[in-house]
């Protein structure tokens, strides 16, 4: 996909998803994959800051048509759990030791369960072939 058939796609997600109170910043990359913000090998990644409604979405552009509009969907549907996220940071700050530890790893492991299932339902309703 071209960086403009990429950015359509996003913003066309971006939309479905009710995410226009977010300011999202598209990052193409130039590669099948890339180092993630945790430092893990990816093709896709999301970075945000809820108090500012602004994101960040790095895809690798040398992928099929299908895995990166997956991906658009699977990162913008992190964007759907950032303000439950942010809280659940607040409250593991207040904890403090041991228990934010917990709270935050549990928080993140959760959210990235449902995000996958979200992700499974949007490949059972687009019946795996793709969307527009």
């Amino acid at each position: 996909m071209t960086k403009a058939q990429v950015l359509r796609s996003l913003n066309y997600w971006r939309g479905i998803m009710s995410l226009g109170d977010w300011d999202i910043e598209f990052e193409p990359v130039d590669a099948d994959e890339f180092l993630s913000e945790a430092g893990i090998a990816a093709y896709a990644d999301v970075t945000y800051n809820v108090a500012t409604r602004s994101a960040n979405v790095k895809i690798a552009l040398k992928r099929d048509k299908a895995c990166i509009q997956r991906s658009i969907r699977h990162e913008l549907s992190h964007l759907l759990l950032a303000d439950m996220q942010d809280v659940s940071n607040e409250a593991a700050q207040l904890l403090g030791g041991e228990a934010a530890t917990l709270v935050r790893s549990r928080t993140s492991d959760s959210g990235e369960v449902v995000v996958r299932k979200l992700d499974r339902a949007f490949d059972k309703v687009l019946g795996k072939a793709g969307e527009e």
